[in-house]
């Protein structure tokens, strides 16, 4: 993915078709630092890139009409130049998205529902009252048989 937006030769895909001195060669790509991660706090893909103008500037307004990315999305699909695959080779279109189940979610948490949630949520509510019911019965077991003890060592005691 980092190779397809770092690309400066293909027609669709990459930053050089989004920020103005690319397309316009008045600077150069850092392909070391640019690239993307995805940020699990806000749930998005973050592309970031990084240019080296060819001829120094002086002002922010012209560094910004250089350097901001054009309106619109910077493309890593559909691409003109062919790419190597880390994972099998699949063709994008050849995807069957319908095959692969939808889950549905919750208006009021968001959470997602699954097809037999309430089995799954009555086999872990049982399990935890059997634990602890297990957990209780065995604390009394050992509170009775501290009792136990200290009674007959007390009658010892006596005698």
């Amino acid at each position: 993915m980092k190779e397809r937006l770092n690309t400066m030769t293909d027609t669709n895909c990459g930053f050089k078709q989004k920020v103005p001195c690319l397309r316009d060669e008045e600077c150069t790509l850092d392909t070391e630092k640019s690239g993307c991660y995805y940020d699990f706090d806000e749930q998005k893909l973050v592309m970031e890139y990084f240019v080296n103008l060819n001829t120094p500037v002086w002002t922010f307004t012209e560094r910004d009409l250089l350097v901001n990315k054009d309106a619109g999305s910077i493309k890593f699909w559909g691409c003109s130049n062919e790419y190597k695959r880390r994972r099998r080779d699949v063709i994008e279109d050849d995807i069957d998205f319908e095959r692969f189940e939808s889950m549905n979610k919750r208006d009021v948490n968001g959470t997602e529902t699954g097809a037999d949630s309430s089995s799954e949520t009555n086999f872990v509510a049982a399990t935890t009252v059997g634990v602890c019911s297990v957990v209780f019965m065995t604390a009394l077991l050992t509170l009775l048989v501290v009792r136990m003890r200290k009674q007959r060592s007390e009658d010892v005691e006596l005698l």
